[in-house]
């Protein structure tokens, strides 16, 4: 199976960017495209991440619409003594304001127009790869990886079974009550075929392209549309392996800000973990981020 992997990312997390690039150049061990989306304001920003498996993109050229980026501030607040982020905001066609974030899933489910790869490999700025790895770190018999967590979910629950039912709805499937199973994660994989699935079966539904419709919500998740889709829609094989496994190491299950948490995920790498993810919601200072990756790797035994 041929993959990409794809990032969409945009300039206040191009200093992430720039260490997760350096990471797959380092240790992707087979011939997989690598595809940053950033917005055309920032593509020359990002051209010199540019390289022989990298190729850039805009966000301009994948989504199958106009938007128009408000001129808005990125943070406020005093220096030195608080501040605040304040998320990219959009304006739509249909004079709708829809916020960054959501802008970046609907680049996902748009994978068609990145990449002819047969599957996706979805990577965050923010995740920084610390072993080899390469097409059997998401393959297994021909079957492409699929992070499903049974009754896991306990925070954030009414979140979570909005995003369900926001994807009953979109998929024309009838509601069910949320069994606390999660879709969510790092690094996660779609088959191209399914996701042309699903943007039909979106389409079916609404009777309107699929980025009308997704950007006419005021709130979806992209992993748990296409997650639904796959164990409530499909009737027979997915093309998809489930693991419940994802493989980066994630800060988000420890109190880094407590000196005992942040041992617990410096020494916390395990065997089947190819990278790390530090949020970049955390705004770890660059230097901060590097010295703890580097402990990670101490700590697991892999060299320098």
């Amino acid at each position: 199976m041929r993959l990409a992997l794809i990032t969409p990312s945009f300039s206040r997390d191009h200093p992430l960017c720039v260490d997760l690039c350096r990471s797959i150049d380092t240790y992707l061990a087979d011939d997989i495209e690598h595809v940053l989306i950033v917005p055309e304001a920032d593509k020359a920003l990002f051209a010199p991440l540019a390289g022989p498996r990298r190729r850039i993109m805009t966000d301009e050229e994948v989504l199958p619409t106009t938007l128009w980026k408000l001129p808005l501030p990125t943070r406020i607040g005093i220096p030195g003594v608080w501040h605040k982020r304040i998320r990219t905001l959009y304006l739509t066609p249909k004079l709708r304001v829809t916020r960054g974030w959501l802008i970046q899933q609907v680049v996902k489910m748009s994978a068609h127009r990145v990449s002819d790869a047969e599957g996706f490999v979805f990577v965050d700025s923010d995740i920084a790869f610390v072993r080899p790895f390469g097409t059997d770190t998401f393959v297994r018999d021909g079957k492409l990886r699929f992070l499903y967590e049974p009754d896991c979910i306990y925070q954030w629950v009414d979140q979570y079974t909005r995003w369900q039912d926001v994807a009953c709805d979109l998929l024309g499937i009838d509601r069910f009550p949320f069994a606390n199973d999660n879709y969510i994660g790092a690094g996660i994989c779609w088959r191209r075929d399914r996701l042309a699935e699903v943007r039909d079966r979106i389409e079916a539904t609404a009777g309107r392209p699929y980025h009308e419709v997704l950007l006419g919500q005021t709130s979806f998740a992209e992993y748990v549309i296409y997650g639904t889709y796959c164990r409530h829609v499909i009737k027979g094989d997915t093309g998809h392996y489930e693991t419940p496994r994802s493989f980066c190491l994630g800060d988000w299950v420890f109190d880094t800000s407590d000196p005992a948490g942040y041992s617990a995920f410096v020494n916390g790498l395990a065997d089947d973990h190819v990278a790390v993810l530090i949020q970049s919601t955390n705004e770890w200072p660059t230097e901060r981020r590097r010295a703890a990756i580097d402990a990670i790797r101490q700590n697991a035994g892999l060299a320098a």
